[in-house]
């Protein structure tokens, strides 16, 4: 209350004069706001029916306990509050908190968010409301990774991208990050068209960052268009029967705008050549970063399958893929299973041994590719059944495994012994290029 009276000129004796005088003074203000008048014919400062939208949100400091955030002032003379909201979800639905501000910075404890957590991503954004109870719209959403001190040329070199709500600005400090962009089929064409729910990710070369504040829809049997719409690169490559496509998310190089389509390429060379050919060269040298995968058939289209809300990297058939027989021998096989290359496989493998007199334990592996190709044996092995005299018994396992660069796996049993073994895949893991 002193500041304000130093603000106005005032020299008062008790605080009940100077609430009285300074009430007086903003009654004023806020009259001249509504006709803009302030002697000179102008106004610095507006009293509204509507809020602005706060601008301006960025990380000013950070330490590995505390982030310190701040937003340019929303110049209304009826400015209540600031409502400051922190979570651990792009969605403001984990861990979330709502500060009641009166100034344009603010320094919180990440463990109040994070619960102590070292390398949690936090989303922050901000809104003004005025006194008579109106809310202006969110700012943009940032983000920042806790648990370590802010590099300062991270911090200052944020990402802006124009096609974004408001100009989304994000702030990445990980390699490799991704959040959101779950995937789905459409429900409306499950077997041409693939759903991308929003999300951001660092780009696969770590030098940028792309962004899609809501969903989009690409078909894959039409040409790649910007926005929902067609997402094949037609002309540089063709639609082939029983191949797995890489589905990616781009964007220019300015970050002005973010798309997404389907490519062979490992880099989404066809698919950015494409976006060149369509709309020119605004998108030359444009970042990717390949988010999922979809195996087409010309005969039934991309395969179904679900992704779990909770867990994006996870893809689940809707049918079990046809069993695959095994060769139970002693000598070691490949598998190539129904999958992409360099996934995390899951599968049930089934293993039937026949009744012999010869009775006792039996051992056999399934392994990645890389590993020793050694004889199954009771110290080597990943699964065990028992052969009896008068009855044959199956036995049958979840697997989670890893396929090779041409989805394979080996297989090696320590006897050939009568009977049979299959593999049913129900889906995969992919990590989304975090590693990469």
């Amino acid at each position: 209350m002193a500041t304000s009276a130093k603000r106005y000129g005032l020299e008062v004796h008790d605080n009940l004069e100077l609430e009285l005088r300074l009430r007086r003074i903003e009654g004023v203000l806020e009259r001249a706001a509504l006709v803009g008048d302030f002697g000179d014919g102008s106004s610095d400062v507006q009293r509204t029916t509507t809020v602005p939208q706060v601008t301006g949100l960025r990380v000013k400091g950070q330490t590995p306990g505390a982030v310190t955030l701040a937003w340019n002032q929303v110049r209304i003379s009826n400015l209540r509050r600031y409502e400051l909201d922190v979570a651990e979800n792009l969605a403001f639905s984990s861990n979330k908190q709502t500060f009641n501000l009166a100034s344009t910075e603010f320094q919180f404890s990440t463990a109040s968010i994070t619960g102590g957590g070292g390398n949690t991503t936090v989303y922050a954004r901000v809104r003004a409301r005025s006194r008579e109870g109106i809310a202006g719209e969110y700012s943009i959403t940032l983000n920042t990774t806790t648990g370590q001190a802010q590099n300062p040329d991270i911090a200052d070199n944020a990402v802006q991208s124009s096609n974004l709500d408001s100009s989304a600005l994000i702030q990445l400090a990980l390699r490799g990050y991704i959040d959101g962009f779950r995937l789905a089929n459409n429900t409306t064409d499950p077997v041409n068209d693939i759903d991308l729910e929003a999300g951001v990710a660092r780009d696969l070369a770590d030098g940028a960052s792309i962004a899609l504040t809501s969903p989009i829809t690409k078909a894959i049997d039409s040409v790649w268009v910007s926005g929902n719409g067609g997402g094949f690169p037609s002309n540089e490559i063709s639609l082939t029967d029983d191949t797995w496509y890489r589905i990616f998310v781009i964007a220019k190089s300015d970050e002005s705008a973010n798309d997404a389509g389907f490519d062979t390429s490992a880099l989404a060379a066809n698919l950015i050549a494409e976006a060149i050919t369509a709309e020119g060269a605004t998108w030359e040298n444009a970042e990717s970063r390949q988010i999922g995968w979809a195996h087409y058939l010309a005969a039934t289209g991309i395969k179904l399958f679900y992704s779990p809300t909770s867990d994006p990297e996870q893809i689940i058939y809707q049918e079990t893929s046809t069993a695959q027989a095994l060769s139970v021998a002693t000598s070691s096989s490949l598998v190539t299973l129904d999958v992409p290359p360099n996934v995390i496989a899951n599968f049930v493998l089934k293993w039937t041994i026949d009744d012999n007199a010869s009775q006792g334990r039996k051992y056999m592996w399934v392994k990645p590719t890389a590993m020793t190709d050694a004889a199954a044996s009771v110290t080597n092995f990943t699964h065990v059944g028992r052969r009896e005299a008068e009855t044959d018994l199956t036995y049958s396992w979840e697997v989670n495994t890893e396929v090779d660069s041409s989805s394979q796996v080996r297989v090696r049993f320590d006897e050939a012994v009568p009977g049979s073994a299959e593999i049913y895949v129900n889906g995969f893991r992919y990590n989304r290029g975090r590693n990469e």
